[in-house]
């Protein structure tokens, strides 16, 4: 196992009592982590993580606190004023797309926001294909003004039809 995550291109931060593999490619909330556990991450100090300064309790305590409360089978995408938008089990949006009708037959994406700790779910994508059932149900086309939209749509053949 410990080859295979190597490999896979983590770091090991090996400790007596436990180690700790960390990938910046998939460790993209690392900062919430860091924050909530300055005995185990310590940015000062090299190595600046040092596992057996906590226990494995206190570890897996910490991911599943900064981890959203939401998972594909929860996920619920909901309808507001001119947005969709995702709602973690406590209630507190964590995504959210906003689009803008322009005149009769053309919206705007300006904008699409996803909590870090969701990013690389495709909680985004679903977002954006929320919006475009919605307008081709309106019958408007969509100029993708939103960075992320737009990259959607360059890269989604399905909404060649829709694009303004």
């Amino acid at each position: 196992m410990d080859k295979e995550l190597l490999d896979a291109g983590y770091r090991a931060y090996t400790g007596e009592k436990i180690d700790v593999y960390f990938n910046t490619d998939i460790c993209q909330h690392s900062g919430n982590c860091v924050r909530g556990s300055a005995k185990l991450f310590n940015l000062k100090r090299k190595p600046w993580i040092v596992p057996d300064e906590v226990d494995v309790a206190t570890v897996v305590k910490r991911r599943t606190e900064v981890s959203p409360k939401i998972s594909e089978e929860t996920m619920e995408i909901l309808e507001g004023h001119n947005k969709f938008y995702v709602n973690d089990a406590d209630g507190n949006q964590v995504a959210e797309i906003v689009f803008v009708p322009t005149g009769e037959h053309l919206s705007i994406i300006e904008h699409t926001d996803v909590d870090p700790s969701l990013k690389g779910q495709g909680v985004g994508k679903k977002l954006v294909a929320k919006v475009v059932e919605k307008m081709r149900g309106e019958q408007r086309k969509i100029i993708p003004l939103c960075p992320f939209a737009k990259h959607e749509f360059d890269n989604t053949r399905e909404y060649d039809d829709i694009r303004a």
